[in-house]
């Protein structure tokens, strides 16, 4: 996959900034509510459980599994055009939360539910501070290391 045309998104936002700051240092960094300690994925302004508006942000490990995911057949967006390519929703180890990115490193035609992922950290499009968070087998990265 070729990221270099993949159009970067505002890095300066203040609800995405600290994300996109972790990933570009290679860290998994997710909102966690002050009041009621819910992660907030993806941020918001308020915390949907008790709508107040104190978030702190913290690095979490980046592994999970395969909670769902769906097979991209057709070109769609720049930077996205070798097909086919998977996403997926990963359920993460810790916290108790749910994100979304590529699946790389396997064939769509072998991902199974509750397959284990770990996270690897992609510069893409122009901005050398814009880093993707994707994910692969765990067992392939084990092996690699």
């Amino acid at each position: 996959m070729d990221l270099r045309d993949v159009p970067a998104p505002d890095l300066t936002d203040p609800l995405f900034e600290p994300y996109w700051s972790g990933a570009a240092a290679g860290k998994l960094v997710l909102p966690r509510c002050a009041t009621c300690q819910r992660i907030s994925w993806p941020p918001r302004a308020f915390c949907l459980r008790c709508r107040s508006a104190s978030f702190g942000w913290e690095e979490h490990e980046a592994r999970g599994h395969l909670f769902s995911w769906t097979v991209v057949g057709h070109p769609t967006a720049p930077g996205y055009r070798d097909t086919p390519y998977a996403v997926g929703i990963i359920s993460l180890v810790d916290p108790p939360a749910r994100v979304m990115g590529t699946i790389v490193d396997v064939e769509p035609s072998a991902l199974e539910f509750d397959l284990p992922l770990v996270a690897c950290f992609a510069r893409a499009g122009s901005d050398p501070e814009f880093t993707l968070i994707q994910w692969k087998p765990a067992e392939a990265a084990d092996r690699r290391e």
